[in-house]
């Protein structure tokens, strides 16, 4: 494969990373902001007896819309992306000790694995800081 096609692919491979993640991220954080109690169910009885469970959700969404907004953007994409993984290993967490393995683990850790790949991603095409 020549250089030319190599860096063309390169670029694509991170926009279409880019906008898989960065589209998730920001659908989940407005249906959280949008509809708080539907999502409520997911937050562990420990933390709720806290704070609030719809206020946690609320939070939560915020976080989910600016993460993914920022990697569509390709806004400080490494943190980004580092935040956006620890966000997927809460999520994960959560999950497992809810329900055990399930079906909604193995999405979630395959959408971990997938924004833990944009950490180690040199590509910076079409981001609007390095």
């Amino acid at each position: 494969m020549d250089t030319a096609t190599s860096t063309t692919s390169s670029k694509a491979r991170h926009l279409m990373t880019r906008a898989a993640i960065g589209f998730v991220f920001a659908s989940f954080g407005l249906w959280e902001l949008f509809d708080p109690q539907y999502w409520t169910g997911f937050v562990p009885n420990g933390i709720s007896a806290i704070i609030a469970s719809q206020t946690l959700v609320l939070l939560h969404g915020v976080v989910l819309l600016v993460l993914g907004t920022a990697i569509l953007l390709g806004a400080w994409l490494r943190w980004t992306a580092i935040l956006a993984t620890l966000m997927l290993v809460e999520i994960c967490a959560g999950l497992l000790l809810a329900s055990g393995f399930s079906d909604l683990l193995v999405r979630d850790l395959g959408l971990l694995l997938f924004t833990l790949s944009m950490v180690f991603d040199n590509e910076r095409y079409l981001c609007v800081t390095d």
